[in-house]
């Protein structure tokens, strides 16, 4: 430093003294040190002084002019510059000749006039600079011409560049600008090796910088080409290796629309939420459209709630006024809800969709569908129509028909039902749902009383897909058609056709389970019994193995075979065919179950009728069968808590006086006597019904054995002789005044004991 600032003294001493006072080598060398230590308007000074003193020819001129161009481009006088660099460039053999040309170039790209700067370039190229000179000026003048449009030349000097300096300064560089220029639209795109080159830029970059770069670069050319899993591992890699780059600030965008749509949701929704929070925020495009990819990811996290609230706002915002994403974030928006099961949310929010032409199809299937879901028969039938007419070619087109002919078929419109499905075959020869519609307009057809035609288009469908998997059961679906027209021995004749043509077809278990069915509805129960038992043989499927099992159950229970019915019904009860057991049939099953003193299979079997039971009496018969059999087997807090739950159904069912009374029993057992009165004297009141009158004497009887648990002897035995009196059974009256005797005796009250025992000698 104290060099330098002498230096600086001697200068302006010498300065003062007047140039001749030097001699003109020392100026060049003290210019020299001023320029070398970043002086440079000193130095710019002291080149002008040297240069304005120095002979043609002195030695030294070239360098002079060469660094007093480069002292005035850093002080950013320009045009002095180019002329110094000018003057170098015109010294005759000098060695700065070509620096200089370079540098001039450069000085007009620094200045944004690329037309002036690729000519110089061009004219240094022609000259046949070497070394660092040519790399710098092959790839300053390939970025010239690709700033004016010129890549195809462009791709020519970068491809010499590193042929020529793989390992130049400015290879990396050369590597970014020409990955950029293969990756443009032309006849020389080649993305492919435009990631190439930049993943192995990326994997050593010679500075974090460039490696940042590239990666981004590549992402960036991946997500153009759709390619958008290899662009969120792209973006991925740049933010785990390069964070505090700009570029992965700038990624964020790019990086949460890759994300998205290449199923990655969370990372989606950490990207845009972070590029929505950063400082400074998105522009209102960008925020509008991370607003957007944020509401998706939430979507597509099954966060349905969240994402149709953020759907909605974006969709009502004044930013999306105007622009696609608006009917867009609409139809989410009614998407979830109708995921969330909210029929009126969905139909709310879909108006907008529906009015965009790009979105109308999507948006009527799925106005159907909630409308459908909701509740709304008409508003889906009137949706999948419209779909299928304004929308012939669209996926869901099929569909629509098809569903529109299901949905007029449940309200009864069975002609308009069959026209649907018929449109479907005729418009949709193709698809696999035309065989089903064939089928299903005969249905139609057959519900509308047009047996005729219905049989017609059964045999339509045998003709037209002879070797389709329904020819089977078109011929079967015949058979019940003539079932229904009460053809019975056409219709026997045609199921006798499917088991002889296609023995080894599911249907033919169904013929027999169908004609098992009309066997036992015609009352001949030994031959259903027999046709059921085939059904079972010939191997069916799933679903008709159980028909066939529960139906043999019960024509089995009808038939009086009560113990080969309860054990299919056992085995029934695992299996999805419990769905159809009746709660008389779990009942009869559980009661059997107890009689044969199976007390805890009767009880699983009651917990699952009250699983499976709609209306409040079946549950509280079943809890009460549940209650009944866990006494039975000496589990107490079971028992009670079976018929607690029985009791706390609102139903009166023929099963609640059982229930409370047992209760009452079960709280007076484990020493809980005010609970136990409590459920008693409810026991009275509900036993009050003729056909409850053993379980009301057992009601009055408990009262009694409840205040004697109190120590309430005097009221036990008003209890117990209120009972005697009032009832006569030959069973159980006699066992209770045999309880009240000794109680009687104890209290002194010898004139109701006396009268008590008469009644035991005279009536019983």
């Amino acid at each position: 430093m104290k060099r330098l600032l002498a230096l600086c003294l001697l200068g302006a001493a010498c300065a003062a003294r007047g140039a001749d006072a030097r001699a003109a080598e020392d100026r060049l060398q003290f210019a020299d040190a001023l320029f070398s230590r970043g002086l440079n308007a000193q130095a710019a000074a002291e080149y002008e002084a040297f240069l304005a003193d120095a002979p043609a020819g002195a030695p030294g001129l070239d360098s002079a002019w060469f660094r007093l161009g480069e002292a005035r481009r850093i002080l950013g006088k320009d045009e002095d510059a180019l002329l110094a660099y000018d003057k170098a460039a015109a010294v005759p053999g000098s060695p700065f000749r070509e620096k200089a040309l370079f540098k001039r170039a450069a000085l007009f790209t620094q200045l944004g006039m690329d037309d002036a700067a690729e000519e110089l370039y061009a004219a240094l190229l022609a000259d046949g600079p070497s070394g660092d000179v040519l790399e710098m000026a092959l790839y300053y003048h390939a970025d010239a011409l690709q700033s004016l449009g010129r890549g195809a030349e462009a791709l020519a000097d970068l491809e010499k560049q590193l042929r020529e300096f793989p390992k130049g300064s400015m290879s990396a560089y050369a590597r970014l600008l020409l990955a950029k220029l293969l990756a443009s639209p032309g006849p020389k795109r080649d993305p492919e090796r435009a990631v190439s080159l930049l993943r192995a830029l990326a994997d050593d970059p010679p500075d974090a910088r460039l490696g940042a770069e590239a990666l981004f670069l590549a992402a960036g050319i991946r997500y153009e080409a759709g390619e958008h899993a290899a662009a969120a591992d792209l973006y991925s890699e740049l933010v785990a290796k390069h964070p505090a780059d700009p570029r992965a600030a700038e990624a964020r965008f790019p990086a949460a629309w890759a994300f998205c749509k290449a199923g990655r949701p969370q990372d989606a929704l950490a990207s845009a939420e972070a590029a929505l929070a950063a400082t400074p925020p998105p522009d209102a495009a960008r925020a509008l459209e991370l607003a957007y990819v944020r509401a998706q990811s939430l979507f597509d996290l099954a966060r349905h709630e969240e994402a149709a609230e953020a759907f909605s706002r974006l969709a009502a915002s004044s930013a999306s006024a105007g622009s696609p994403l608006r009917p867009r974030a609409a139809y989410q928006a009614a998407l979830c809800r109708h995921k969330l099961g909210d029929a009126a949310g969905a139909a709310a929010a879909i108006p907008p969709a529906l009015a965009d032409p790009e979105l109308r199809a999507d948006a009527l299937w799925l106005a159907a569908e909630a409308a459908a879901a909701g509740g709304d028969p008409d508003e889906a039938i009137q949706d999948y129509r419209l779909l299928a007419a304004e929308f012939p070619d669209h996926p869901n087109a099929p569909d629509a028909l098809y569903r529109l002919g299901h949905r007029l078929r449940l309200r009864g419109a069975f002609a308009d039902a069959a026209a649907a499905f018929d449109a479907l075959v005729s418009r949709h020869p193709d698809s696999p749902l035309a065989p089903k519609a064939r089928l299903a307009a005969a249905s139609a057809l057959s519900a509308a009383g047009r047996g005729a035609e219905a049989l017609a288009q059964w045999q339509t469908y045998v003709r037209d897909w002879p070797g389709g998997e329904g020819v089977a059961d078109a011929l079967f679906q015949q058979g019940a058609e003539l079932l229904r027209l009460d053809r019975k021995a056409e219709a026997a004749a045609a199921l006798d056709r499917l088991v002889r043509e296609h023995p080894e077809s599911p249907r033919k278990a169904d013929a027999l389970f169908w004609r098992g069915a009309v066997l036992r509805e015609g009352g001949d129960l030994a031959g259903a019994e027999a046709a059921l038992r085939g059904a079972l043989a010939a191997d069916p499927g799933d679903e008709t193995k159980r028909d066939a099992r529960f139906a043999l159950a019960t024509t089995l229970q009808a038939e009086g075979k009560a113990d080969e019915a309860a054990a299919l019904f056992e085995e029934l009860v695992s299996d999805p065919v419990r769905a159809r057991f009746t709660p008389g049939q779990f009942a009869w099953l559980a009661q059997h179950q107890f009689d044969a003193k199976q007390f805890g299979r009767a009880a699983a079997t009651a917990r699952l009728m009250a699983q499976q039971a709609q209306e409040p009496a079946w549950r509280q018969a079943a809890w009460t069968l549940a209650g009944r059999a866990e006494r039975a087997a000496g589990r107490a807090p079971e028992a009670e808590e079976a018929f607690r739950t029985a009791c706390g159904i609102d139903a009166r069912s023929e099963y609640l006086p059982e229930a409370t009374l047992r209760l009452a029993e079960l709280l007076l057992a484990r020493g809980d006597a005010d609970g136990a009165d409590e459920q008693f004297r409810k026991a009275v009141e509900r036993c009050a019904p003729d056909e409850f009158k053993a379980l009301r004497i057992h009601a009055y009887a408990g009262l009694a054995r409840t205040a004697l648990a109190r120590g309430r002897k005097d009221d036990a035995a008003s209890y117990f002789l209120t009972t005697c009196l009032l009832y006569h059974d030959p069973e159980l009256v006699p066992p209770i005044a045999r309880e009240a005797l000794p109680l009687l005796d104890g209290l002194g009250r010898a004139d109701e004991a006396k009268m008590l025992r008469d009644m035991l000698e005279n009536e019983y």
